[in-house]
């Protein structure tokens, strides 16, 4: 009898379970405590991820990387409100060991594939439990609603599910939304790169997560995953003639068409048509974030250096309204929480991380003659940063583990692309 060995590359196994544990951490909002049943685990998997990165990752120490210890100084020592509220682990670790990920991440490139077909699957899990939510109500009742009612949320989605507004599978509309917006990207990569070739099954798939979105109801997720494509699109195509210029508005036009059409029959598919209208006959189409901001400047102006603390506008909000509520515009919490001083390392990532990945998409346009590949990553990476740069107006994705993730995975990859192709390190 003939024995036969299978070799298993461990390598590559490891970045595999260092990838699962990233995408189920971050794409498991309500769950955590089930999944990781003790608080200290989820750590303590940070910690082995980040040493799985950094085993076989270039150690060489780039700019940004001095940027991101400011930004963690910033977060550890700018009067943390999560120590005074015994917040150590849970809100602490996951925005400190993200960023760590990024350092090591951004200097290693076979990650990359294996997050895309995980982001693949995720995108397509949320959009078919979207789906099945809204066929099915007795689903929505017996299995997610008992699932996730120890989050707080439920009987604001109980509420908001009868108006037609889909939760999904998820303690949170906005945070179902968010997982649908965050992985609408990736059918969408090899579309955008390369029109011509069919990718019926990516279509396909694309616009049951589109779909998905606007059945949340959730305004700013659908439209700036709309925008963040199409600037994605102009980025990648600098050089754009009349025929993709016509193709691009003919695919707008088509996509509204098609979307008043289903609307005649699923009339939830214009529940953010419906919910911008609701708000201006109220008079208040922010949803009362107007005061939000308000609070937030008025508060700094009591501190413009250093501000009132990292984290801590929430819990001022919750002393005086008795709700734990963000900002909803993170350039603006940042300024009342840290002050000038601590904005700046923010603002210094913010924009060396977009600029970088313009100039590599540049580049590999213009030099790289087969670029099917790398664009693609590219994409990815324009569109996460440009998703997370706009909804930072009127969100608080730096403070969201979905979209913080996502956005920190997008710019390791164009960053690991720049210093590769451009840097030459």
């Amino acid at each position: 009898m003939i024995k036969r060995y299978y070799l298993i590359d461990e390598e590559k196994l490891l970045i595999w379970l260092a990838c699962f544990f990233l995408v189920l951490h971050a794409f498991s909002q309500g769950l955590q405590t089930k999944i990781f049943r003790s608080p200290i685990v989820a750590p303590i998997l940070f910690a082995v991820t980040i040493c799985i990165f950094l085993s076989k990752c270039n150690k060489k120490i780039y700019f940004k990387d001095i940027v991101v210890v400011l930004i963690l100084f910033v977060i550890s020592f700018f009067n943390n409100a999560n120590f005074s509220h015994n917040q150590y682990i849970h809100i602490y670790y996951y925005t400190v060991g993200l960023f760590f990920v990024y350092i090591v991440a951004c200097k290693r490139e076979d990650w990359i594939d294996v997050i895309f077909k995980m982001l693949y699957f995720v995108g397509c899990f949320y959009a078919l439990m979207t789906y099945i939510t809204f066929i099915f109500p007795p689903f929505f009742y017996r299995v997610v609603v008992p699932i996730f009612s120890g989050s707080g949320y439920m009987e604001k989605m109980i509420s908001l599910y009868s108006q037609g507004y889909m939760t999904g599978f998820a303690p949170h509309y906005s945070t179902n939304a968010s997982y649908l917006a965050l992985t609408l990207i990736v059918p969408l990569m090899g579309i955008l790169t390369n029109p011509n070739q069919k990718r019926n099954k990516d279509v396909f798939i694309a616009i049951m997560i589109f779909v998905a979105i606007l059945l949340t109801g959730k305004r700013a997720h659908s439209i700036f995953s709309l925008i963040a494509i199409i600037l994605t699109y102009f980025i990648i195509n600098p050089n754009l003639d009349f025929k993709k210029w016509a193709k691009l508005l003919g695919v707008i036009i088509a996509g509204i068409v098609m979307l008043l059409i289903l609307s005649r029959f699923v009339p939830q598919i214009l529940n953010v048509v419906n919910r911008f209208i609701d708000s201006a006959e109220k008079g208040d189409i922010e949803l009362g974030r107007g005061v939000q901001r308000a609070l937030a400047l008025f508060l700094w102006t009591k501190s413009p250096i250093f501000g009132i603390g990292w984290d801590a506008y929430k819990y001022t909000f919750l002393d005086l309204t008795g709700n734990l509520i963000n900002v909803h515009n993170v350039y603006i919490q940042l300024l009342c929480e840290v002050g000038i001083v601590g904005c700046i390392p923010f603002a210094i990532f913010f924009i060396t991380s977009i600029v970088n990945g313009i100039r590599v998409a540049r580049y590999v346009y213009f030099n790289c003659e087969d670029n099917g590949t790398t664009m693609r990553k590219i994409v990815f990476a324009l569109y996460e940063q440009l998703f997370f740069l706009i909804y930072c107006f009127t969100g608080n994705p730096l403070y969201d583990e979905p979209t913080l993730f996502m956005y920190l995975s997008g710019c390791a990859v164009s960053d690991y692309y720049f210093y590769k192709l451009i840097k030459g390190a």
